[in-house]
């Protein structure tokens, strides 16, 4: 992402702690961390760089918790709204997910940083209610008539 690179070595720069939290597997671990140094993000430890440590739960909540415990949270950025809190983490419509999301609208922009992902994420899973067994046409008919309803409600 571009200026992804700059805005943490800013805010390190200036006493932030930042922390890559990531539901990347364990055994991904020094990979992940080769190609954020790689690329010139900051302050990548095993401190600071947080996999996916039990294979059963996808939750970065138990994640978040853990730096909390040591450090205040000023901000947390992400492609997803699981990034950000417990709360959107269960399966959801994408109604429900609207209604979550406008319920903490006061925090997008200034506790959340949305950064954009078109290529994966739990919203997709929401796009097809869940249900892994259709088909890619089926899954293409319900974006299309998913689409036309919220350019039905613009």
């Amino acid at each position: 992402m571009p200026g992804a690179v700059e805005f943490l070595s800013y805010a390190r720069a200036r006493g932030v702690r930042v922390f890559y939290v990531t539901n990347r597997k364990a055994e991904e671990k020094e990979g992940t961390r080769a190609n954020l140094l790689k690329l010139g993000f900051p302050d990548v430890t095993d401190e600071t760089l947080l996999v996916r440590t039990d294979p059963a739960v996808s939750s970065k909540e138990p994640r978040r918790r853990q730096i909390a415990a040591r450090f205040r949270i000023v901000l947390l950025i992400g492609d997803n709204l699981n990034d950000f809190a417990e709360i959107f983490e269960q399966k959801r419509t994408i109604g429900e997910r609207i209604a979550v999301a406008d319920q903490s609208s006061a925090l997008f922009g200034t506790r959340f940083i949305m950064l954009p992902n078109s290529m994966y994420g739990d919203w997709e899973n929401a796009t097809y209610d869940y249900n892994f067994k259709l088909t890619d046409a089926e899954k293409g008919a319900r974006r299309h008539s998913l689409l036309k309803a919220i350019e039905a409600n613009q």
